[in-house]
């Protein structure tokens, strides 16, 4: 029968098959078999004498499945009606669809390939950097003061291990040394740093240090022993350096990093080369180093011979750093010019290539130093301060020097107590809140147990210095008579770890010696007062403001250039007697 025949034909429609539509494109109430609830078979109707409409083309395949359409007409698109929105998409519609469609794609193609990209090239950073867990060998560790500024402890190894015996084969000189010990401490909010150079000359405790399992042996305390720092690092590696400098410091040390002859040489050669200046001549063949007097734009092999010479001037550890500063300052200045720190392509160049010739610390992720090199794209050549820690001569051997007191402390408290740059506060803020942190390292230092001794002929000195460092809140556990008289005023250790309050205690008494003796008890220091004490002085207190106007101007206060200094001013470092002539076999 044909479906659409009219009532007035005497017949009614069949059944609505299943899923066919209803007039206009509408259908019932429910999907699938949901039918009007009043019991009749709804049909579908045309006047007597009207045409026949064409059938609509099925969209499925014979004996497919019917395929599904929601509310409003195919696909729920849009209102019913004869040719509505409901009876299917517009070809324009569609096109522009497929477009978008086609653009989704490809956009997230590309994002996903760039993404790839970008772990592919951490990865390839990351995994060239050898990592080692020191946290377990650092024992007792100073307070952190600052949480917002950082401290890198950055060494330069003298290892031939890698470098095809281009400074000597790895057989003949084994192991490795440290001529370059620097810390690096990048101020709060990343606005500043000061490289601090510890000479390798200094005469340091020798602490205790656990194998670290990378092939350094470690070594035993030896109390009232001292030793060179380089040689430190020689026996028990970076994590026993970091030990040793914290102990005799007091500054809390985040992370390290040590980098070889060739890390340094890839350095140069990425930023094409720096400049160096020289105020004469120099051909030394033991460092490799052959320029005339003048400015040379030099590659990394000879920037390396230049940083390493010390056939010149004095021959001296101390001149030899001098170098290296004017080098370093150098250094900041080419990447100011070339803009490095914004060149991120640059920027992975140099990390890739340096990469493969780091250790650092496990706790020094590539995230880590990518944020901390990020953070300083603002900072300028001027905003890096170079200095080294004071030292002077040592009266028993003059080839090794001692940390000058009380001016290292001082550069040390600088350091460790540098707090967060804030805003002037209030009166009534100043009022309300009270330090965090002990305002300097003597007054965090001066619970330590400290017995005075007179060494002069005046009755009572030892009660007179006790009451004096009682009032400004030191520990006092004893007073008597020293074993010998003494002119110098002096204060004596035997343990490492009292080293940094020994050193801090000399703020306190200005001029006093600071020796590392046998026979002191651990935790407790002897102040000896001879013929030259004059008092004790009050340590000033200090904000954290005043914290951070010390560390902006520490080569004011200790000596040392800016990073945007001339770099033909070190002439002084090339002042002495020696030169290479006198050094060939």
């Amino acid at each position: 029968m044909d479906r659409y025949n009219s009532l007035a034909g005497g017949g009614l429609d069949e059944p609505r098959p299943y899923d066919a539509p209803w007039p206009g494109g509408a259908r019932g109430p429910q999907s699938g078999t949901d039918w009007p609830s009043d019991g009749l078979t709804q049909v579908r109707v045309r006047p007597v004498g009207a045409p026949e409409p064409a059938r609509r083309r099925s969209l499925r395949k014979p004996g497919g499945p019917a395929r599904r359409r929601g509310p409003g007409g195919p696909g729920g698109r849009g209102p019913s009606g004869p040719g509505g929105p409901g009876d299917g998409p517009r070809p324009g519609n569609s096109r522009r669809r497929k477009i978008l469609r086609w653009t989704s794609a490809v956009t997230t193609l590309v994002l996903v390939a760039a993404a790839l990209g970008a772990y592919v090239a951490y990865r390839n950073v990351f995994d060239g950097i050898r990592q080692v867990d020191v946290s377990h060998l650092l024992g007792k560790r100073p307070p952190q003061y600052s949480t917002a500024s950082m401290n890198i402890l950055v060494i330069g190894s003298d290892s031939r291990a890698g470098t095809n015996g281009q400074f000597g084969s790895a057989q003949a000189i084994s192991g490795a040394r440290s001529d370059t010990m620097m810390l690096l401490h990048i101020l709060p909010q990343h606005h500043g740093a000061v490289v601090i150079s510890f000479p390798r000359d200094s005469l340091v405790p020798i602490i205790g240090c656990q194998a670290d399992g990378i092939g350094d042996p470690g070594q035993k305390a030896q109390p009232g022993s001292t030793e060179m720092l380089n040689a430190t690092f020689a026996s028990g590696g970076p994590a026993c350096l970091w030990k040793t400098l914290e102990s005799t410091t007091g500054i809390f040390i985040d992370h390290f990093i040590e980098v070889n002859f060739n890390g340094f040489q890839s350095v140069v050669n990425d930023l094409g080369g720096v400049n160096v200046c020289l105020p004469e001549a120099v051909n030394d063949p033991a460092s490799g180093l052959d320029l005339t007097a003048g400015v040379h734009h030099v590659n990394g092999a000879q920037a390396l011979a230049f940083v390493r010479e010390r056939h010149i001037g004095e021959g001296s550890d101390l001149q030899r750093i001098q170098r290296q500063q004017f080098f370093m300052a150098a250094l900041l200045q080419q990447i100011d010019t070339q803009k490095t720190m914004s060149d991120v392509p640059e920027l992975y160049s140099i990390a890739r290539d340096v990469a493969k010739t780091l250790t650092t610390d496990s706790g020094l992720s590539v995230s880590t130093m990518l944020n901390v090199a990020e953070s300083m794209k603002g900072l300028t050549s001027k905003g890096v301060q170079f200095t080294q820690v004071p030292v002077i001569t040592d009266p028993n051997d003059s080839n090794r020097v001692l940390w000058q007191q009380p001016q290292s402390a001082q550069l040390f408290s600088a350091i460790a107590h540098d707090q967060s740059v804030a805003k002037p506060a209030t009166k009534s803020s100043t009022a309300a809140k009270a330090p965090a942190a002990p305002s300097t390292a003597a007054e965090s230092d001066s619970k330590i147990g400290i017995k005075v001794l007179n060494a002069t002929a005046t009755a009572g000195l030892a009660a007179q210095g006790a009451s004096s460092l009682t009032q400004n809140h030191f520990d006092v556990i004893g007073t008597g008579n020293a074993v010998a008289p003494s002119a110098s005023t002096i204060i004596q250790y035997s343990s490492a770890a009292d080293a940094a309050a020994a050193n801090a205690l000399t703020q306190a008494v200005p001029g006093a010696v600071v020796q590392l003796v046998a026979g002191v008890t651990p935790g407790t220091v002897d102040l000896i007062l001879g013929s030259s004490f004059t008092g004790i002085k009050a340590p000033a207190p200090a904000t954290s403001s005043s914290a951070s106007s010390a560390v902006s101007n520490v080569t004011k206060t200790f000596g040392g250039i800016t990073g945007n200094t001339n770099i033909c001013g070190d002439s002084g470092a090339f002042t002495g007697p020696d030169v290479p002539a006198d050094f060939a076999p």
